[in-house]
């Protein structure tokens, strides 16, 4: 059920056709039903081509705070 507020007659008279009430029904619909596959067997496996890409690694992070702050490394001695 879709209720609108006292005040809100404007909105409530939109949706009073039959065309509209059934747009209105399959968005909601749509957007709140859980996502489907096909075929069934293709939600429990995945391609690699689907996998995030590992995180960088430790080096990797201290490239890219170098390169983003123009920094550079100071070795300790």
């Amino acid at each position: 059920m879709i209720a609108f507020p006292a005040g809100d007659a404007f909105f409530a008279g939109q949706v009073k056709s039959t065309e509209c009430r059934e747009r209105v029904g399959e968005a909601l619909q749509a957007v709140t039903r859980p996502p489907r596959c096909a075929p069934p067997t293709s939600c429990a496996s995945s391609s690699p081509a689907d996998q995030p890409p590992p995180p960088p690694s430790d080096d990797e992070w201290v490239d890219r705070f170098k390169s983003a702050f123009n920094a550079e490394e100071i070795e300790a001695s």
